[in-house]
């Protein structure tokens, strides 16, 4: 993974034809981001040489939903799909739940993706949508333990690599 350029993150996303303002990458998400590209090239070297593994944070179109354009921590093309994205993971917070819980699923289901996670910065939970097998049911995972990735066969990772040495929360400013 390059180092996230903060200049060239732009923290908006289009979607059905609406601007929805992102929480600003910090350090917590930054080192988020670092742990997600770690287990992703882990994969790749071991099991999927060939899926193509997006750049953090650059726009993603997805021709089955008209006037989006999202921004999400990765997306993931498995190797011979003829999808644009299988795979799309990404942060949220308590600010913009609506956006990761309820707008993005419906687009991104639309969009042909198979599975979209979602790592809660602030509960360090994971919340996953495999819209293949369960649809807008989440599977939440707020404690480490195994978590097998829906778009392969037999790949798993952990919770516990995903959320590995995070910095501490920043207190709220009243």
């Amino acid at each position: 993974m390059n180092p996230i350029n903060h200049e060239k993150i732009i923290n908006k996303e289009l979607i059905g034809g609406r601007f929805f303002e992102r929480m600003p990458i910090d350090e917590r998400i930054e080192k988020l981001t670092q742990n997600i590209f770690e287990i992703l090239e882990h994969i790749k070297l071991t099991a999927k040489p060939l899926d193509e593994i997006s750049e953090p944070f650059v726009s993603t179109t997805l021709s089955k939903a008209p006037n989006t354009i999202l921004r999400p921590m990765v997306s993931v093309k498995v190797n011979k799909s003829d999808r644009q994205v299988d795979w799309v993971i990404d942060y949220t917070d308590s600010e913009d739940n609506e956006l990761a819980y309820c707008i993005k699923p419906m687009y991104l289901k639309e969009g042909g993706v198979r599975e979209y996670w979602v790592l809660d910065i602030n509960n360090e939970e994971l919340v996953i949508y495999n819209f293949e097998k369960s649809g807008f049911i989440q599977q939440v995972v707020p404690v480490p333990r195994r978590i097998k990735i829906g778009i392969y066969n037999a790949v798993e990772t952990n919770y516990s690599d995903i959320f590995k040495d995070l910095p501490p929360k920043k207190a709220k400013e009243d």
